[in-house]
């Protein structure tokens, strides 16, 4: 083999475990062969398909600066991986911008770990993931999400991944590209990657529907269908109190305005895959509307015992106005303190003025108010309000 300086094992035992610690993250079992320094003149580029548009010249200049200077140390991070093409042949999986920037340096030699991969799909997966956000790496240079869609488009026309949301969405995950919590990135990417591959005529395939097309629809359903009421909505999960509320807020102001009106939601499921919006779609009919009118029963069951929500209910402005954000950490230092101030007793003064509405008689309003304000002032005792 036409390499030189053969590291030393001990040294590369850490290294090692580390890589396999990255293999494992992503699950995918490939295995190195060994780590070693390896001629430029036997390295082969693929020409870095992760990227549309190759290689970035910035990248490159970033790491002839760090080895100039000497800042560059491959035991830091992952070296180069490269896969071995034939007699003294490596293709370089991954470290394209350090083997243009050693070359650029007339450097003979790079570091490099020969890995054997079980078949493209993980080669795949180890390109994208060394350009992922999350990747150890001396610069930063990040896959967009346009180049990601386009490199797991190419995969799936060439059969390396099949062409079903839960192939194209493990292969997101493995691949690192977003986290397992990014429901609506994984779905955007997926969404996108079946629709570039002409696969989007399945159940896989998910439309986002903006605000706009919506109301499009609603317009001409409203314009057929006069006797009806029609109020477009978006939902993201099965009880959602923003999105529902919004609804349920354009649907009382429809029923106050004619409670005979029938009244129909055209929505949208943003965000989710197929299974979600089934689950959204079953639950969202028996549940929208319900839920709030019980939920505003309960609380009507309480005014009419004498408590009052709009009495309980205060609102505190943040500082916004130069006046007050002045001085230090905008205002808010200050706001936190006058807060402190007020609410203090906070719980010692509801107590007084929960009895106070309570045990008031008669309409003698200016007396309660009264007795509120000595409450509100610090009174500590206080006395049953008659008329």
């Amino acid at each position: 083999m036409n390499t030189t300086n053969v590291v030393n094992n001990d040294v590369t035992s850490v290294l090692t475990k580390r890589i396999y610690s990255k293999f494992d993250q992503s699950n995918i079992n490939p295995t190195i062969t060994e780590i070693t320094e390896i001629s430029l003149t036997n390295l082969k580029s693929n020409y870095n398909k992760v990227r549309t548009k190759g290689e970035c010249l910035d990248t490159v200049t970033k790491m002839c600066e760090l080895i100039k200077n000497g800042e560059y140390d491959p035991f830091r991070y992952v070296p180069p991986i490269v896969e071995s093409v034939g007699q003294d042949k490596y293709m370089i999986v991954s470290g394209h911008h350090r083997f243009m920037a050693h070359r650029a340096l007339d450097i003979n030699t790079m570091l490099c770990v020969i890995v054997k991969f079980n078949d493209e799909r993980e080669r795949s997966i180890w390109r994208q993931l060394e350009n992922t956000n999350g990747f150890d790496g001396f610069v930063k240079n990040v896959s967009t999400d346009e180049e990601n869609i386009a490199y797991v488009s190419d995969l799936v026309n060439k059969n390396i991944i099949a062409a079903d949301r839960k192939s194209i969405q493990d292969y997101i995950l493995d691949a690192r590209l977003v986290s397992k919590k990014a429901e609506k990135s994984i779905n955007k990417i997926v969404n996108s990657v079946l629709k570039n591959t002409d696969n989007h005529h399945t159940y896989d395939y998910v439309k986002s529907w903006s605000d706009t097309e919506k109301k499009e629809v609603v317009e001409v359903l409203q314009n057929k269908f006069p006797n009806k009421k029609f109020i477009s909505a978006a939902y993201k999960e099965l009880e959602d109190c923003d999105y529902d509320h919004r609804t349920v807020v354009r649907i009382c102001d429809s029923f106050l305005e004619d409670p005979t009106r029938p009244i129909v939601i055209v929505y949208a499921v943003n965000g989710a895959d197929k299974q979600k919006i089934e689950s959204i779609r079953e639950f969202k009919p028996n549940h929208l509307v319900s839920s709030f009118v019980n939920r505003w029963t309960k609380v009507l069951e309480l005014q009419s015992k004498g408590y009052d929500l709009n009495k309980l209910v205060t609102l505190d402005h943040l500082p916004q106005f130069g006046s007050e954000i002045k001085g230090t950490n905008d205002g808010i230092d200050d706001f936190i303190a006058n807060f402190e101030k007020k609410y203090s007793n906070n719980d010692e003064v509801t107590e007084k003025l929960m009895e106070a509405m309570l045990t008031a008689t008669g309409n003698d309003r200016k007396a309660l108010k009264d007795r509120i304000k000595k409450i509100l002032n610090g009174d500590r005792e206080p006395q049953e309000i008659t008329q």
